[in-house]
């Protein structure tokens, strides 16, 4: 039974991989926003918006609505991208061992990241969320496998098997499969901003890992590959020094036509084309990844940098809980590409008033070239009652 636990422990660790440097603002708040009123810019058009964020648990069941009302300030339509009544989040787990949860997918990593690494379901379009950005992720144990399946809105589908084979000095050597496909490929005019396209795309897995170390050292070594594109190979290690240090540092060799991470969190926010962004010749390079809490759990950065000859790769992230009146997140993430240097710049600020109302800013950046760039915003009010009326019982 501790040789199954702790398998068991392990397999879960090595599904839920940080690989890109990624935050939420949710990670670092206090309070919980269930409603406001605000200003938004949805593809290129301003509107007054009115939201309510109704949380609700039902016998394990968790359920988060979102209830939004758009008005046109120039007497425009209802915005085409944007939903009045959304599934914020859905979900049951039991004892993390089955369950599922519907939504905005982000963080996802498979396998150690060489195929699918840090996948977000909603990052394309606006700072707006829809229905269109969700998906559904659902993993079930059985004796010592863990197996997983992700299905989105803009039918990605993904699968994922793992199980411990072998105990080594009573550790258990754990190796698992991944598989994702994209069906029909990105394929957006430019409504939302950006000329978006990628072709249809479908990639397989198989990694090995062993944490010799428990949380503190892992060894792993990944063969992936991107269907009648190309292949990869990583090898390196990762692990936490007593939950302040997080790190991550590999070895990769790629083949003609191979893109690292090719789901990730830019996915749905940037194009991408074989013949001119993928590797044209097989190269070697490194990942190294660092990330630490800064005064304990008030603030943490963290950066993540490829390298493989004349092209990088970087994700770089900040985020604090509240300094003076402002909690906020940066992120910042170039992909693979040998083409161009699109990059995506994400800032979200909530600003407490001494007023009845809060603010929360969001700003997103698609970067074309280095100068160039689509921007869409938010500024919304955070109703905070217990201040208008203090005697109320909340």
């Amino acid at each position: 039974m501790k040789r199954f636990i702790l398998g068991l422990l392990c397999i879960l660790l090595s599904t839920t991989v940080e690989a890109v440097i990624e935050y939420q603002l949710s990670d670092f708040m206090k309070e919980e926003t269930t409603g406001g009123f605000g200003y938004v810019s949805i593809d290129d058009k301003p509107y007054f918006k009115t939201t309510v964020n109704p949380n609700f648990s039902i016998k394990g069941l968790q359920v988060g609505l979102g209830v939004t009302l758009y008005i046109p300030v120039a007497g425009d339509d209802w915005p085409t991208s944007a939903d009045w009544l959304t599934i914020r989040y859905l979900g049951y787990d039991y004892q993390k061992k089955h369950g599922f949860k519907y939504g905005r997918l982000s963080k996802l990593t498979l396998g150690q990241g060489l195929l699918v690494d840090n996948f977000d379901t909603g990052s394309g379009g606006t700072s707006e969320f829809n229905n269109n950005k969700t998906g559904i992720l659902g993993y079930v144990s059985v004796l010592k496998a863990k197996l997983t399946g992700l299905y989105t809105t803009q039918k990605v589908i993904g699968a994922r098997a793992e199980i411990p084979v072998v105990e080594l000095a009573e550790t258990p050597v754990i190796i698992g499969a991944t598989y994702m496909k994209d069906e029909d490929g990105i394929q957006d005019d430019g409504s939302s901003g950006t000329v978006i396209n990628r072709p249809e795309q479908d990639g397989y897995a198989a990694d090995i890992s062993y944490p010799i170390g428990g949380e503190f050292f892992i060894l792993y070594s990944e063969y992936a590959e991107l269907i009648d594109q190309g292949k990869g190979i990583s090898s390196g290690a990762r692990g936490t020094f007593f939950s302040v240090i997080d790190y991550k540092a590999e070895y990769r060799i790629l083949g003609t036509g191979f893109v690292p991470g090719y789901f990730n969190n830019t996915y749905q926010a940037t194009g991408f084309n074989f013949s001119s962004g993928a590797l044209q010749e097989q190269v070697s390079g490194v990942l190294v990844n660092a990330s630490s809490n800064i005064m304990g759990e008030y603030a943490k950065a963290g950066l993540q940098y490829e390298l493989y000859d004349d092209v990088n790769v970087l994700s770089a992230a900040l985020g604090w809980r509240q300094i003076g009146p402002v909690t906020g997140v940066l992120n910042y993430t170039k992909p693979f590409n040998t083409e161009n240097d699109n990059a995506i710049l994400i800032g979200s600020f909530y600003y407490r008033t001494t007023k009845f109302y809060d603010l929360i800013f969001k700003v997103k950046r698609v970067y074309i070239t280095s100068t160039e760039f689509t921007e869409s915003y938010d500024v919304g009010f955070v109703f905070k009652l217990e201040r208008l009326i203090p005697s109320l019982p909340i």
